[in-house]
C-alpha cells in the first residue's frame, strides 16, 4: 500500500519514504510511527498511546518517543509551526493559543492547517478542525478566540514598468 501527502509517499511494503523519487532515510520506529499515524488518520493519539503502540510491553522512557518524533519530523522536514513557541513563525499573545497550538503546512502550492492538540480548538469556515484541512484564499480560522484570515498572495512578478 502506498500513501502520498504533501511532496512524500509511503510505501509500506517496501518501507520506504519517498519525497518526489529520492528514498529519505527513517529509523525503523520513525517509520512505525509515521505508518501508525497515516493508517489511523485522523485519529489523534496520547503520548502513552503512542509508546504503547510503538514498544508494546516494554518500559521506555517519554524521551524515546521525542526522539522518535523528532526524527521523523526532521525526515518531513516538517519546521512550518503555529501558535505561541519562540521558535514558530506565528506568535499570538493570547491565553486561548496554546505554545503549539495548530500548523499549516505549504507544499506544491496547497496550504492545509491542523490543529495540534490544542484545549480551545482550531476552527475553519466554523467548524472544528479533527484532521488537517486544505485552506482557501480568504478563509476564516479562529485559533482559540483569536480570528484569523488566510490570503494567499499573486505570485511575484519580475516584469518591470519598462517590460509593459
Amino acid at each position: 500500500m502506498v500513501v502520498h501527502f504533501g511532496e512524500f509517499a509511503v510505501d509500506f511494503g517496501s518501507r520506504q519514504l519517498l519525497r518526489g523519487a529520492r528514498a529519505v532515510h527513517v529509523g525503523p520506529k520513525a517509520f512505525e510511527l509515521l505508518q501508525l499515524l497515516l493508517t489511523k488518520r485522523p485519529q489523534a493519539f496520547s503520548k502513552t498511546q503512542l509508546q504503547n503502540q510503538l514498544w508494546p510491553r516494554t518500559f521506555v522512557s517519554e524521551s524515546s518517543l521525542t526522539s522518535v518524533v523528532t526524527e521523523l519530523r526532521a525526515a518531513l522536514a516538517d519546521e512550518a509551526r503555529l501558535g505561541r513557541v519562540d521558535e514558530g513563525i506565528a506568535w499570538f499573545e493570547s491565553a486561548t493559543v496554546s505554545r503549539r497550538h495548530a500548523r499549516i503546512f505549504v507544499s506544491d502550492g496547497q496550504a492545509t492547517i491542523e490543529d495540534l492538540g490544542s484545549k480551545n480548538g482550531t476552527f475553519l469556515r466554523g467548524k472544528r478542525l479533527t484532521g488537517p484541512v486544505t485552506l482557501t484564499d480568504g478563509d476564516d480560522i479562529l485559533l482559540g478566540r483569536v480570528r484569523m484570515t488566510f490570503r494567499v498572495l499573486p505570485p511575484l512578478s519580475t516584469r518591470t514598468a519598462a517590460d509593459r
